[in-house]
C-alpha cells in the first residue's frame, strides 16, 4: 500500500509538472503570438514620433517602394542609372546591373541632396570640438524624427533591417564564447555595446524610442560613408554590398558642383555622388558591389554584422604568450621564435582547424550567428597556419 501511494503521488507529481509546463509552452505561444501580430501591425502605423521603423515585408508593398525610389532618382534630367534594386545570387537585396559595365565605369549617380549629412567634428582642428565623435547619434535620429523632406527616412529606411551584430546584445553566451576570443568578447563587445546606449542618453534619452534609435544607429554604423569629415548616408548607393577591390568591389567618388543643390536639371550642374565600377567589370543581370574600405575582423562583426572571406590588410592576432601582433605580412616568416608561438597558439584552442572547417562544410543549417563565430576563430587559425608554412590552408 505505501509503494501504491509513492506511486500515485510520483504521478501525481509528474502530472502537475507536465500540465505547468504545457501551460507556460501555451503563454509562451500565445505572447509570441501577440507580439508578432503587434510587429505587423507596427508596419502599417507609426510611432509616437510620427515616423514607420519596421521594413516592408509585404512583397507587392516591397515592389512599390523600389519603384517609387527609382522613379525618384529618375526624375533627375541626364541622371546615369544603370542599376536596380533585386535580389542577389549572394547577398539578398542589392543592386542589379541593367547593362553590361566595364570597369571604371559609373554605375549611377545621386543628388547629394538626397544624402543625409553630418560632420565628424573629430578630425577638425577646432578645440572646442575635440573628441566630439557624435556624428552617428546625430544621423540616427535624423532616421527616426518625422520629416516630410528627409527623402532617406521616408524612402530608404523602410527597406531596411538593422545588422546582426552581437553588439545588439542579443546574442546567447554559448556562440560567444564559440568566437573563442576572452578580448573580444568581455573587452571589444562591452565597449561598442557601452557606446551605443552613451549614444542614445546623449541624442534621444526617450525610453519608448530606445530600441528605435538604437536600431537606427546600428544602421548608421554599417552604412555610412566617409568624404573628408562629413559623413553620409547616400540613397541607393547604400543598398549595394561589400566586396573586396580583388573581389570586384567598386568606389564612390563626389563630385562639388554648385551650391545650389535644390536644382534638378543636368546632373553635371549640382554636387553628386557616383558608384564606379570595380576592376572586374559587372554583365547585365549581375550584382554591383562596393568596397566597403579596410577593418579588422572584430570590426566587421561588431558594427556590419559579416566577416569577409578574406581580410589580409586588417586582420591579426594577439599572441597572449608574449603579446606580439601577428598580421598577414608574416606568412613564411623565418623567425623560428614566431613560428613556435603560432604553433602554441593553435595547440591551444579549443578545436582544430580541420574541425573548423569541417562544421562549416557539414553544418548547411547552421545557425547564423554560430557559423559566423565558427568563420572567425577559423580565420585566425588559417593565419596563425599560413605563418607556420600550411600552405594546404591559404
Amino acid at each position: 500500500n505505501k509503494k501504491k501511494i509513492v506511486n500515485m503521488y510520483s504521478s501525481s507529481k509528474f502530472l502537475m509538472f507536465a500540465t505547468i509546463t504545457l501551460w507556460w509552452e501555451v503563454n509562451c505561444v500565445l505572447s509570441l503570438s501577440t507580439a508578432t501580430s503587434a510587429i505587423t501591425t507596427s508596419s502599417s502605423t507609426k510611432t509616437s514620433s510620427g515616423s514607420s521603423h519596421s521594413v516592408v515585408d509585404d512583397k507587392s508593398k516591397l515592389s512599390v517602394a523600389i519603384d517609387s525610389i527609382h522613379n525618384v532618382l529618375d526624375n533627375y534630367s541626364a541622371l546615369k542609372r544603370h542599376c536596380e534594386i533585386g535580389e542577389t545570387k549572394k547577398h539578398g537585396r542589392g543592386l542589379i546591373a541593367t547593362k553590361n559595365l566595364d570597369p571604371g565605369e559609373v554605375a549611377f549617380q545621386i543628388p547629394l541632396n538626397l544624402a543625409l549629412i553630418e560632420i565628424d567634428n573629430k578630425n577638425n582642428n577646432n578645440a572646442e570640438n575635440e573628441g566630439d565623435d557624435d556624428w552617428a547619434g546625430r544621423l540616427a535620429n535624423r532616421l527616426i524624427t518625422d520629416d516630410n523632406n528627409n527623402f532617406y527616412a521616408q524612402n530608404i529606411v523602410p527597406l531596411l533591417e538593422p545588422p546582426m551584430t552581437p553588439a545588439r546584445g542579443d546574442w546567447p553566451e554559448w556562440i560567444l564564447n564559440e568566437f573563442d576570443n576572452e578580448k573580444f568578447v568581455s573587452q571589444d563587445l562591452n565597449k561598442a555595446q557601452d557606446w551605443r546606449y552613451n549614444q542614445w542618453e546623449k541624442h534621444c534619452k526617450d525610453r519608448q524610442q530606445r530600441q528605435y534609435f538604437l536600431d537606427a544607429l546600428d544602421m548608421v554604423c554599417s552604412r555610412t560613408m566617409r568624404c573628408g569629415n562629413d559623413m553620409m548616408l547616400v540613397p541607393f548607393l547604400d543598398m549595394a554590398n561589400h566586396a573586396s577591390e580583388a573581389e570586384g568591389g567598386g568606389y564612390y567618388q563626389v563630385n562639388r558642383k554648385s551650391t545650389n543643390n535644390n536644382h534638378q536639371g543636368d546632373i553635371d550642374s549640382i554636387d553628386n555622388i557616383s558608384l564606379i565600377v570595380g576592376e572586374r567589370g559587372v554583365s547585365m543581370g549581375e550584382e554591383i558591389t562596393l568596397n566597403y574600405g579596410y577593418r579588422s575582423n572584430e570590426d566587421w562583426i561588431l558594427h556590419y554584422g559579416f566577416l569577409p572571406h578574406r581580410n589580409e590588410d586588417q586582420e591579426s592576432i594577439e599572441l597572449s604568450s608574449s603579446g606580439r601582433i601577428v598580421t598577414w605580412k608574416d606568412i613564411r616568416t623565418a623567425d623560428p621564435t614566431l613560428r613556435d608561438e603560432c604553433l602554441e597558439y593553435l595547440s591551444d584552442q579549443k578545436t582544430t582547424l580541420e574541425e573548423d572547417l569541417a562544421m562549416l562544410q557539414q553544418e548547411h543549417n547552421m545557425n547564423y550567428r554560430c557559423r559566423m563565430a565558427i568563420q572567425y576563430r577559423s580565420s585566425r587559425k588559417i593565419l596563425a597556419s599560413a605563418v607556420i608554412g600550411k600552405s594546404s590552408f591559404f
